[in-house]
């Protein structure tokens, strides 16, 4: 049995060059599964099936806030399927490192007035592998980390009325491609149609101006306004055909990361 010492722990992520990411991480399953197959009763002279193993396998997920040092890091990620990375996993008592890992798919989402949260789910094949290390990961150098307000939502240039939630997941696998949530009144302020929507812009960090971006969104369904004195919370879905950018802006320059 793992002993894990909750807030003790750290993880850290080597990328290409390596170059180490320290992230503000939550919560993590990330570990060694058995791998193996089942032998039908007719080949063990059983009445039940036999299970063989054949070896194990990475899997496992992490969440995570993001902070101006991490978000882009962990979005390079996703540039394309299969990109490759190592992780540390310091449970102080035990030190692993995984190496060639990958991930299969990614959620990030938030509450209005409250942290985004970046959810990485974590695979690996015959090329990764895991073995104990002695080398501590670098800590979290506890940066402020980025808040969701509901009422920085702007689609198509106008401001959206309050979102209370949001949630982007992207299946990195099979070219599942990525879908975008939102979780507002049922209004006349906002009430899509069937018709794609040019441009959503989320703000992640006001002070530091730096936003996501999503484009060319096809709403998966309609809605309707209705008669009623309440508020009722709704629920948009968009399928993502476009790009998702990260742009950070300053006085002189302006980053950006293209998904």
């Amino acid at each position: 049995m793992r002993r894990i010492y909750g807030r003790k722990c750290s993880l850290s992520l080597i990328l290409d060059g390596g170059t180490s990411v320290s992230i503000p991480y939550c919560e993590e399953t990330v570990r060694e599964a058995v791998n193996g197959y089942f032998l039908p009763p007719a080949l063990t002279n059983k009445t039940k099936s036999k299970f063989v193993a054949s070896g194990t396998r990475i899997t496992g997920c992490f969440i995570t806030r993001l902070d101006a040092d991490c978000v882009l890091p962990l979005f390079k990620l996703f540039l394309f399927p299969r990109k490759r990375f190592d992780l540390i996993q310091d449970h102080v008592n035990v030190i692993k490192k995984y190496c060639q890992v990958f991930c299969k798919g990614f959620s990030l989402y938030a509450e209005n007035e409250k942290a985004f949260y970046l959810k990485c789910e974590i695979t690996g094949d015959s090329l990764s592998s895991a073995f104990k290390i002695q080398d501590k990961c670098s800590p979290w150098n506890k940066e402020e980390t980025f808040i969701f307000y509901g009422r920085n939502v702007f689609i198509d240039g106008c401001k959206a009325s309050l979102i209370y939630r949001i949630e982007l997941k992207g299946n990195l696998e099979s070219n599942g491609g990525y879908e975008l949530k939102l979780y507002s009144p049922l209004s006349v302020e906002f009430v899509p149609t069937l018709e794609n929507i040019n441009k959503i812009s989320v703000s992640l960090n006001l002070r530091k101006n730096l936003y996501i971006e999503f484009h060319n969104l096809i709403p998966s369904h309609d809605l309707c306004d209705i008669n009623c004195g309440d508020s009722i919370l709704a629920m948009h879905r968009f399928f993502i055909s476009g790009n998702i950018c990260i742009i950070q802006k300053d006085a002189e320059n302006t980053a950006e990361l293209v998904i």
